[in-house]
């Protein structure tokens, strides 16, 4: 099957279209609950409003540091869903929300490496020069997926596979469907943002008002962590054979 933005996206919108229930559950709990907690915990950050960088840098650092559990746990919420989305669709025969959930709990850990591994030689090929990063991304973004659907095959068969997915030009249209999904997102959150603060600026200051407006990036957020990840299995079915529901 021709790997094209369009076919990807196409492929995308119909899983969402046929499994947006279970989809809706996923992001709900493992996207917009982990998304919200950080958005909370940067409101009540107390980052400082001088402008000077060096006090920010260091404000920023202590306020990471601080909250370090917590950026952990919500990313560890955030992968899981996204593993889970991954066996959902790349595991062969159908199963319920709670089946899984248990498979991906049982293969959190090698999921978790993989994913630590492709983000360490994107971080490596980012700060030898741009284009070794993008190609890095490019030629790993498959192998997460690859590994739910194959997890016999283990680390190094799923990074293989991943590299033989995105062979040629291929890398190109794995980059171009994640960026055309972020820029979106953030058109998206910025666009909810100016409304809300216009809304804002009309009523005064409103905790209510506030409070919709974490909730609408954490809405906005967890809809482009699914559309991401519906876009790798996408990926991933259109260059191989078919697996999953």
């Amino acid at each position: 099957m021709r790997l094209s933005l369009s076919g990807v996206f196409a492929d995308a919108r119909a899983m969402w279209r046929n499994h947006r229930d279970i989809l809706g559950a996923i992001a709900g709990v493992f996207f917009v609950v982990p998304i919200l907690g950080i958005l909370f915990l940067m409101a009540q950050g107390g980052l400082p409003a001088d402008p000077d960088p060096v006090k920010l840098n260091e404000a920023v650092r202590k306020f990471y540091s601080d909250n370090l559990l917590s950026f952990l746990l919500a990313n560890l919420m955030i992968d899981f869903g996204t593993f889970a989305l991954f066996v959902l669709f790349l595991q062969p025969g159908e199963r319920t929300l709670g089946e899984t959930l248990a498979i991906t709990l049982r293969r959190l850990v090698p999921f978790i490496a993989i994913d630590l591994i492709a983000a360490i030689l994107f971080g490596i090929g980012m700060s030898l020069f741009v284009l070794p990063g993008l190609f890095a991304f490019g030629r790993t973004w498959l192998a997460v997926p690859a590994l739910a659907a194959n997890p016999e095959q283990g680390l190094a068969g799923a990074f293989r596979q991943g590299w033989q997915r995105s062979d040629g030009l291929r890398w190109l249209a794995l980059i171009g469907a994640a960026t055309v999904t972020v820029m979106a997102a953030v058109f998206a959150i910025l666009l909810g943002s100016v409304l809300l603060g216009l809304l804002g600026a009309a009523v005064g200051d409103n905790i209510a008002l506030e409070m919709a407006g974490y909730a609408l990036i954490a809405i906005i957020g967890g809809i482009a962590w699914v559309t991401m990840g519906l876009i790798r299995v996408a990926a991933y079915r259109r260059t191989g054979p078919s697996t999953g529901i």
